[in-house]
């Protein structure tokens, strides 16, 4: 399909695979991904325009989400997860979401991608701290619909996250307390040698 067979087999340029491999699927524009973050009537405008308008051409500017390497790095991250997961369904802060890829921009595509696909679910909490995570089925391809025990989880991962930041500074802070008194008792010791 990449080549142009009239003529001969001669490949095709690098737009002319881009829009093949777009029209096949296999690749996204992340300007066509429905944020999750939106509200619900905002997703049924983005959706109802997509199906109306066709499609526009790619352009140097355009972001691109290949399908298959989104779909690879779900996978990753529920093979890491269902080591420390006993359910059939995981919820992570978007913190820890953002922290399995390169980037927010990566995470941010990748996360519109699975939740547009039914793969992840959002989730937000809109106490006195906002807290956003993502529901992640380990076991089968489609997340369940969020719960009231999702959210109520979520509080509890983000709790759990903001306790191992202020224990890792904690640490940081005695391991520094502990060098500055080896180093204070080296020097009171070479002082009182050399008196």
């Amino acid at each position: 399909v990449w080549f142009a067979r009239p003529g001969g087999i001669t490949p095709l340029c690098l737009p002319q695979v881009l829009e093949e491999m777009r029209a096949d699927g296999d690749i996204l524009l992340k300007s066509e991904l429905i944020v999750p973050t939106a509200g619900g009537l905002y997703q049924l405008v983005k959706r109802v325009s997509q199906m109306a308008i066709s499609r526009r051409p790619i352009v140097q500017e355009d972001i691109l989400v290949f399908r298959s390497l989104v779909e690879e790095r779900f996978e990753d991250i529920a093979t890491q997860l269902r080591g420390s997961h006993w359910t059939s369904t995981c919820v992570i802060t978007t913190t820890k979401f953002n922290s399995f890829f390169y980037g927010r921009e990566d995470a941010h595509a990748a996360l519109c991608y699975l939740t547009q696909r039914g793969k992840a679910r959002y989730l937000a909490i809109r106490k006195e701290d906002p807290v956003e995570g993502v529901k992640f089925p380990l076991v089968s391809a489609h997340a369940p619909a969020v719960s009231k025990f999702d959210c109520d989880t979520l509080h509890l991962v983000w709790q759990e996250e903001k306790l191992q930041q202020q224990f890792d500074v904690l640490d940081r802070r005695w391991e520094m307390l502990v060098y500055l008194l080896i180093c204070h008792l080296q020097f009171a010791c070479n002082s009182y040698v050399l008196w």
